[in-house]
């Protein structure tokens, strides 16, 4: 991926139209999602500061597509440094990355498979498919391949998950992840296969978590248990609220189990001891300023007193993963769910 790196800032796509089509600047379609496994222990809880730079560094060129995406429908922040913003580059880009095949494969230098590419592969396909809902919400057509390329994307990490579940490999965080990208697809095309693995995720969340909220999945984690607790906890969210998008009733089941989550990990930012005995280590690692992006956007409902107590308050509710600023990512998702309830549910068979 360094590859990319220096091109991304000077160079323009000129596209022609019959209408002033907008000098558009490139962001040249990442091929190979790749990345050093920054985490030095098999737990998953110490970080190597240098790994996890490098891993930075091989992120950077599709952080930096999305910031551009991102920005220029949501409009620009008053931090950001980025020029030429535009809704309608933002879509020909899209259409770019698609035509390429972007994100194709996940091969580290030694032409290996990169589990940390993977996993950074289903963090950007979510950021891609919660694009394509923004430009549809704001009454862009999408390009012809655009559909096509997420949905190999998203399939993809339907099979991969779907054998890993089979076979007792439970990571939960990246299993709601996919689910919530999976909904997102099923709202953008109405796929069958993405509806019914959402909802399988779903099932697999309510039979997960104990009555106290713990997730034996994020446990394991050790000292990043309540990080990753946290992590859980805001991909189901925005899985819960594309849900509700496609006019998934949420039983009390649902709410029970989703607030008793909540209530422990509020309860641990606070008081984090509890957790770190049941992970089985001395401390456990707070959560910083980005983990509570998502909780006030698509949970305020379930917030208790110690999210309100303890919590970091961030002005910032940017989630380039999950679409950009949040807020207008909820009022994009309130406005396909009303195209939708004009229109008849997207969610196949119903």
């Amino acid at each position: 991926m360094k590859a990319f790196g220096p091109t991304l800032a000077v160079m323009f796509l000129f596209i022609p139209a019959t209408h002033a089509a907008p000098a558009c600047p490139q962001y040249p379609p990442v091929m190979n999602v790749s990345g050093p496994e920054f985490y030095s222990d098999a737990k998953g809880s110490t970080v190597d500061p240098a790994k996890e730079a490098e891993l930075g560094r091989d992120r950077q060129p599709i952080n930096d597509f999305l910031s551009y995406e991102t920005q220029s429908l949501d409009g620009k922040p008053a931090w950001s440094r980025l020029t030429d913003l535009s809704s309608t580059c933002a879509n020909l880009l899209l259409q770019t990355w698609a035509a390429a095949d972007a994100m194709a494969t996940t091969v580290d230098a030694n032409g290996r498979y990169s589990r940390e590419g993977g996993v950074d592969k289903g963090e950007f396909t979510r950021g891609m498919v919660m694009l394509a809902l923004k430009l549809r919400a704001q009454g862009q057509e999408l390009g012809p391949e655009v559909t096509p390329w997420l949905g190999h994307l998203v399939n993809e990490k339907i099979k991969g998950d779907r054998q890993r579940l089979a076979q007792g490999n439970r990571e939960g965080n990246l299993c709601y992840e996919d689910g919530a990208t999976a909904a997102g697809y099923a709202l953008l095309t109405s796929d069958r296969d993405a509806f019914d693995f959402q909802n399988e995720v779903w099932r697999y969340f309510l039979a997960s978590v104990h009555d106290d909220g713990y997730l034996d999945s994020e446990l394991v984690r050790g000292s990043r248990a309540l990080i990753y607790h946290d992590r859980a906890l805001s991909m189901l969210l925005a899985l819960r609220e594309i849900r509700r998008t496609l006019h998934i009733p949420e039983t009390a089941e649902d709410r029970s189990k989703l607030k008793a989550l909540s209530d422990l990990v509020g309860r641990s930012i606070c008081h984090p001891e509890q957790m770190a005995t049941r992970a089985g280590v001395v401390s456990e690692e707070a959560i910083g300023a980005w983990g509570f992006r998502v909780q006030p956007t698509y949970g305020a409902d379930l917030v208790n007193s110690d999210w309100r107590q303890c919590g970091i308050p961030t002005p910032n509710l940017v989630d380039l993963n999950g679409g950009g600023d949040l807020d207008k990512m909820r009022k994009a998702l309130d406005e396909l769910a009303g195209t939708e309830a004009r229109q008849g549910s997207a969610a196949p068979g119903r």
